[in-house]
C-alpha cells in the first residue's frame, strides 16, 4: 500500500506528462495524411513525414494542415504540464519533441522536430519564439533553404532566452538546437557538398581563366614577333 500511495502521489504531481508528451508527440500526423490522400510520404520527395516535405508533395493546405497538427500535439501537454512548474512543462514539450522525431510507430524514426519545437515554444516563450521566426524568415529569404532558416532559428532561439536570465526554458531550446543538428545532419551534409563542389567549380573557373589568359598573352607575343 505504501508504494502504491507513493506512485499515486507521483502521478498527482503529474510526472507522467513527459511520457504523456511523448505518446502525443509520436503520433505521425504527416504519415496519416499522406495516407488519407492514398500515399505513403516517406516514398516521395524528401521522403520525410514532415510538413515541409507534405507541402511539396501534397500541396499548401494538406503541409499546413500538418504543421498545425505537428505544433499542436507538442504544445497540448507542455501546456498542461504548467500547472505543475516551468521545469515539468520545459520536460513534457521536449518529450513531445523527441516522440516527434523517434516515433515507436515508425521504427523510432521521424520528422526533424521543428514544427513540434514551435508548439512547445508557443506554450513556453511566445516573444522569444516570434523572434526566432524573424530569424527564420529572414535566413530563409537568404538562402532560400529551409534547413538553413530552422537550423537559424533554432539556434537564435535560445541566445535570446538565456540573455534574457530565462535558464529553464533556454537550456531546453539548447537541447532542442543539439535535436535539429542532429536531424538535419543529412542537410548539414549537402550543404557541405554543395559548397565543396561550388568552390572547386571557381577554383577550375579561375585556372580556365588564368590559363586563356596565358595563351592569349602567347598569342600577342607570337603576333608581335612577326609584325
Amino acid at each position: 500500500m505504501t508504494a502504491l500511495a507513493s506512485l499515486l502521489a507521483e502521478l498527482t504531481d503529474g510526472w507522467w506528462w513527459p511520457l504523456l508528451g511523448f505518446v502525443l508527440g509520436s503520433i505521425p500526423f504527416g504519415l496519416l495524411i499522406g495516407r488519407a490522400a492514398g500515399l505513403d510520404i516517406r516514398q516521395h520527395g524528401s521522403g520525410n513525414i514532415g510538413a515541409s516535405n507534405v507541402r511539396r508533395t501534397l500541396g499548401n493546405a494538406r503541409g499546413l494542415l500538418v504543421l498545425l497538427l505537428d505544433a499542436a500535439k507538442a504544445a497540448a501537454p507542455t501546456w498542461i504540464a504548467l500547472d505543475h512548474g516551468i521545469d515539468l512543462a520545459c520536460a513534457t514539450g521536449l518529450a513531445a519533441v523527441l516522440g516527434h522525431c523517434f516515433s515507436p510507430w515508425l521504427g523510432f524514426r521521424g520528422g526533424k522536430g521543428i514544427a513540434a519545437a514551435a508548439g512547445m515554444f508557443a506554450v513556453l516563450a511566445p516573444v522569444p519564439l516570434l523572434i526566432a521566426l524573424v530569424g527564420f524568415i529572414g535566413a530563409l529569404a537568404l538562402s532560400r533553404v529551409a534547413a538553413v532558416a530552422s537550423l537559424t532559428a533554432s539556434a537564435l532561439l535560445p541566445m535570446v532566452l538565456l540573455s534574457t536570465g530565462e535558464r529553464s526554458i533556454g537550456m531546453a531550446a539548447s537541447a532542442i538546437f543539439v535535436l535539429a543538428l542532429y536531424t538535419h545532419r543529412s542537410n548539414v551534409r549537402a550543404l557541405r557538398q554543395a559548397q565543396r563542389q561550388k568552390q572547386r567549380g571557381a577554383e577550375r573557373g579561375a585556372e580556365r581563366g588564368a590559363e586563356r589568359g596565358a595563351a592569349r598573352a602567347a598569342h600577342d607575343d607570337a603576333r608581335g614577333d612577326t609584325r
